[in-house]
């Protein structure tokens, strides 16, 4: 897709959400049992990963005509914390599921211990099919993820967010690797790789345009 943002002179900002609490004590943390995934709050740590990220954007002069985030609510608090600081867009935010972590099923909603014992063979079928092509119960496949990045991206260059040339999208670490896989249009062995040595990180901000992809250090 680097030729489609070359061609059309488009921008994707691309954050993901800072620190949330499933990030800083682990999805086998007992105290979250009740809480659903897609309303992990920020921590206040990510609160201010997000600041920083608003000003990192500021120093850099970065602007956008219009900002997305995903259904979850660490998204939406990050997308706040960031234009607290700096909001270069006059429009109102668009929450747009398709921007959804992938969603890996009873690995997002069960514990190590409880997997082992209510599904004893899952491990083994994950580690034949691959981390790209495998299927949780309950969850997606990294290409089923594809088809709704594609959907947005579609939108972006053809559909109904055409009219925008640079767009802030804040979204999730994994749905990030499908998203660069596809906008730099390498391998699923070389996605894997980058998910393995070079994840993307909270607050990461990371810019695609025509010529590839630029990371801004915070």
């Amino acid at each position: 897709m680097l030729q489609q943002l070359k061609d059309s002179g488009k921008k994707i900002i691309f954050v993901r959400h800072g620190e949330s609490i499933g990030n800083a004590k682990g999805l086998d943390d007992e105290s979250l049992v009740e809480l659903p995934n897609h309303r992990f709050p920020l921590t206040l740590n990510g609160q201010n990963q997000a600041h920083h990220a608003g000003r990192a954007l500021k120093i850099v002069g970065l602007s956008w005509e219009q900002a997305f985030f995903s259904s979850y609510l660490r998204t939406e608090q990050t997308l706040q914390g960031i234009t607290e600081v700096y909001n270069p867009c006059g429009l109102k935010p668009i929450m747009d599921s398709r921007l959804d972590e992938w969603w890996r099923g009873i690995w997002h909603t069960m514990s190590k211990a409880d997997i082992v014992r209510l599904y004893p063979l899952e491990e083994q079928i994950q580690k034949r099919e691959g981390w790209y092509h495998y299927r949780a119960p309950g969850g997606q496949s990294g290409p089923d993820v594809e088809l709704q990045i594609r959907s947005f991206l579609n939108d972006f260059f053809y559909g109904c967010y055409s009219g925008f040339k640079t767009i802030l999208v804040v979204g999730h670490g994994k749905w990030g690797i499908l998203f660069w896989r596809l906008i730099m249009d390498v391998t699923i062995d070389k996605a894997k790789e980058r998910l393995q040595l070079m994840p993307f990180g909270n607050c990461h901000i990371s810019i695609f345009s025509g010529i590839g992809e630029n990371i801004i250090a915070l």
